[in-house]
């Protein structure tokens, strides 16, 4: 089926036909100096797009024919370009729209419910991690002392403790005494040893007054 012909007045197909008729040339002997079918020639001036070749030959032979009557290609040219941007032109049909607008539909119903699933696990991971700050808060405050052992037996007057808290606490003390503690809840700390059975009690106390104690047996045979 042939396409019907996108002319409007004074297009450019009717001002060759025009200026060939004017000029007293056939539509045979133009084909002739243009080396092309005769048929090229009134699809050209018919501006039947669909008797005519690919759109880059089509621009060549209205350059050639422009050329041939003495008429500004340029305005041919840009009538040329309308028409194949009116056949070009999709459109869509109902059925289309309806089609378009359900996938919009369908992708922004995903797209909330990604956003949900996303938000749900941001707020579980959030949760997991308050739950596993709770303890550390709320919970007695873990003292791990490395040295000195329980029972340990010395003859000096004096050791160092060393060990380290996990959790949140407000003061450390060993033997009542407060001790500074690294950032990293680690402590060293002298203590001074009386003759024979000494206890060393290291005790750390959160902020709701939650403590833990840890104590060591020293004996010192000195």
């Amino acid at each position: 089926m042939s396409l019907p012909a996108l002319k409007s007045d004074n297009s450019f197909g009717e001002r060759l036909r025009l200026k060939r008729e004017k000029r007293k040339l056939s539509v045979e002997k133009v084909a002739e100096k243009l080396k092309v079918k005769a048929a090229l020639v009134k699809a050209l001036e018919n501006e039947d797009l669909s008797s005519l070749p690919a759109k880059t030959y089509t621009r060549g032979i209205l350059n050639k024919y422009c050329e041939l009557l003495r008429l500004p290609a340029k305005k041919s040219l840009k009538d040329l370009e309308k028409i194949y941007g009116l056949r070009d032109k999709p459109r869509r049909s109902p059925l289309a729209k309806e089609t378009f607008f359900k996938k919009r539909k369908h992708r922004l119903v995903d797209l909330c419910a990604a956003r949900k699933w996303a938000a749900l696990i941001v707020f579980s991971l959030v949760l997991l991690y308050l739950l596993s700050k709770a303890n550390a808060i709320f919970g007695k405050p873990e003292i791990a002392v490395n040295y000195p052992q329980d029972n340990l037996i010395v003859s000096t007057d004096d050791i160092f403790a060393e060990g380290r808290i996990d959790g949140v606490f407000k003061n450390f003390s060993i033997n009542g005494q407060r001790v500074a503690v690294s950032g990293q809840g680690g402590f060293k700390e002298e203590i001074f040893l009386k003759p024979g059975e000494n206890e060393i009690v290291f005790s750390a106390t959160n902020f709701f007054n939650k403590t833990s104690e840890v104590r060591r047996k020293i004996i010192n045979r000195k």
